[in-house]
């Protein structure tokens, strides 16, 4: 959480009055946000403490008062006519010429706060390495708003108090990765690709360094290693656990989980998968567990 993030949640923690709302849930919220915000410096972190804050008219005041640039206030105006509620969670930061390259995914990422949070909370590096793994899948899915929620938690930050996501677990590894796209030294296509999997993957790999994304998932490589250690600490352990030596083959395998492999197999029908001399260990491995 960066610096702005903190204030915000700083002062919607130490709000005295408060009551609680019905909203797709039950949420806490401050009753007389109106003089808190006043402690804000930026016009989107007032903006984003009302919304928090669920005083929704103050937020749509707030926005409508704030901008004034003609382009940006065509698009606002443009967004508006497919989404009523827009003023409940746009961030405005996002209205501005470097986030355009999100094109008409703008529409949806504007509906999740916590998204567009960690989207402006990115550094000019963070950023640039977000869009090149972003240009990657945008056009390679039906749906990447997913892909780019999953990518977005392991590269920003947000000043919600009930993130899912642990921004920190790649934190070493992002901090690398800046410092290359600092010096000019580009991301080959390998590296983007791995990236994709290692970020939107559930497992925390042992990724710290340019060095081991570049050999990642090569024999010898920690992540194969850890794999490895895994499948001999269960086959010689008395109380083998079979899960632990099934989810680990197929990471080493495919490059999926256990409940990835559950997921495929229930939706495209097992009996549709035909079974070869190539892959029928693997698949007696996938079969076993279900």
């Amino acid at each position: 959480m960066n610096k702005r993030q903190e204030k915000i949640l700083e002062l919607y923690n130490s709000a005295d009055d408060k009551g609680t709302i019905d909203y797709y849930g039950t949420f806490e919220f401050v009753l007389d946000v109106e003089d808190t915000i006043e402690q804000l410096g930026f016009i989107s972190d007032k903006i984003t403490l009302s919304q928090m804050a669920h005083d929704f008219e103050l937020a749509g005041k707030l926005i409508n008062d704030s901008i004034t640039d003609k382009k940006q206030k065509q698009l606002y105006l443009k967004l508006k006519k497919t989404n009523a509620d827009i003023d409940e969670t746009i961030n405005i930061e996002l209205l501005s010429d470097r986030y355009s390259f999100l094109g008409n995914l703008l529409d949806s990422i504007i509906t999740d706060i916590e998204v567009q949070q960690r989207l402006v909370s990115l550094s000019d590096e963070r950023l640039e390495l977000f869009k090149q793994l972003f240009n990657k899948i945008k056009n390679e899915v039906s749906n990447p708003i997913p892909i780019i929620t999953k990518l977005l938690s392991r590269l920003g930050t947000s000043p919600y108090i009930n993130q899912i996501y642990d921004s920190n677990r790649y934190a070493t590894l992002n901090s690398n990765l800046e410092e290359q796209l600092k010096q000019g030294i580009p991301l080959s296509e390998s590296d983007k690709e791995k990236l994709l999997f290692i970020y939107t993957s559930n497992t925390n790999w042992t990724v710290a360094s340019i060095e081991d994304l570049t050999s990642f998932g090569e024999k010898g490589s920690k992540d194969m290693l850890e794999i490895e250690e895994m499948v001999n600490n269960e086959r010689n352990s008395s109380t083998k656990n079979i899960t632990n030596i099934q989810n680990a083959l197929l990471w080493k395998s495919y490059g999926i989980s256990l409940t990835d492999a559950q997921d495929i197999v229930s939706k495209y029908k097992a009996g549709n998968i035909v079974i070869t001399d190539d892959n029928r260990d693997t698949m007696r491995v996938i079969f076993k567990s279900l």
